[in-house]
């Protein structure tokens, strides 16, 4: 389970028991340009003597899928990251507790999958829609508006789109091997 109000990851036995598997640390976004018209769009002044600091943004994990050994899981990285393609999926080693980065500079991950192959497939709410991981990157494999869940079986991908609007939509697709 994924508590993106206390940065966590958490396992639910059957029996109810809850266990932390991982407290999520801080990310760091340097205060940049694009950091400060971000702010200002929100109505926020940025002092001229935080540029180029690294302001330590709360990870939020938006969504959580096992495979095989692997825990995944999308991370928006707070406020102003969720702005500037600062998001990311790692995965956790269940037995290891080692993690590692899959992706980065996702536009608001809210969404991953596995399919049975080990590939990885993100829904991006801000970005292309849903896109397949390769060398760290997204590529859009099935392109929908505000794409907030991805789920895949076989060659048939199932997303949520239009996520922030009063009529969302389930889609399903058949997408390459």
């Amino acid at each position: 389970m994924g508590d993106a109000g206390g940065n966590a990851l958490y396992h639910v036995a059957a029996d109810g028991t809850v266990t932390l598997l991982k407290t999520l640390p801080a990310e760091p976004i340097k205060i940049a340009e694009q950091v400060a018209a971000l702010a200002g769009e929100m109505g926020l002044a940025v002092p001229e003597c935080m540029m180029g600091l690294d302001y330590w943004a709360q990870p939020a994990p938006t969504d959580i899928t096992v495979h095989k050994q692997w825990l995944y899981y999308a991370v928006l990285p707070g406020v102003p990251g969720e702005g500037l393609s600062m998001g990311k999926v790692y995965r956790m080693n269940m037995h290891s507790k080692v993690t590692q980065l899959v992706a980065t500079g996702l536009n608001a991950p809210t969404g991953v999958a596995v399919d049975d192959r080990g590939r990885v497939f993100v829904a991006e709410l801000f970005g292309g829609g849903v896109g397949a991981i390769r060398h760290s990157e997204s590529m859009t494999v099935l392109p929908v508006p505000m794409a907030s869940d991805v789920a895949i079986d076989g060659t048939r991908v199932a997303v949520t789109a239009n996520a922030l609007t009063p009529t969302g939509t389930l889609l399903s697709a058949r997408i390459a091997r």
